[in-house]
């Protein structure tokens, strides 16, 4: 997944919209072209999934 060509790039713009909340985790996963799931690990990877909880 972060192999993917470009996907640095979108992951920044990503993480920034959903630490302001401007845009929701379901919404995240369709411009990252991933699951909910897989969302979910990349956030917890990143250190951000306990910031981002409603």
């Amino acid at each position: 997944m972060t192999a993917r060509p470009g996907f640095a790039e979108r992951w920044a713009v990503v993480r920034r919209d959903l630490e302001s909340r401007q845009i929701s985790r379901s919404e995240a996963a369709r411009r990252l072209d991933c699951g909910y799931a897989t969302l979910l690990r990349l956030l917890t990877l990143a250190g951000t999934d306990r910031s981002l909880q409603r």
